[in-house]
């Protein structure tokens, strides 16, 4: 598990906690501000982790989830429509 954190402004830091081994769902919260990293760069170290569901929750008016699912051949989330 990875997370990132803001530093003196300069931009994001990344610290590694955890290993991913075994884990079946990987759930982001897009945080303003970090945005790109939320949903792209986290959700590409989550495919590559070969986790194989994602959610990337939008705190938004509704608070919207889009579930992923690991497509194994190309190594790359796609929409969840099981469910």
């Amino acid at each position: 598990m990875s997370a990132w954190f803001l530093t003196n402004g300069f931009g994001p830091e990344h610290h590694s906690f955890a290993g991913t081994a075994g884990l079946l769902l990987a759930v982001e919260v897009v945080s303003r501000g970090s945005e790109i990293v939320d949903r792209v760069i986290k959700k590409a170290e989550y495919a590559k982790a070969g986790i194989p569901r994602s959610w990337v929750i939008e705190r938004d008016t509704v608070t919207t989830v889009h579930r992923h699912v690991l497509n194994t051949s190309t190594g790359e989330y796609e929409p969840d429509e099981g469910s």
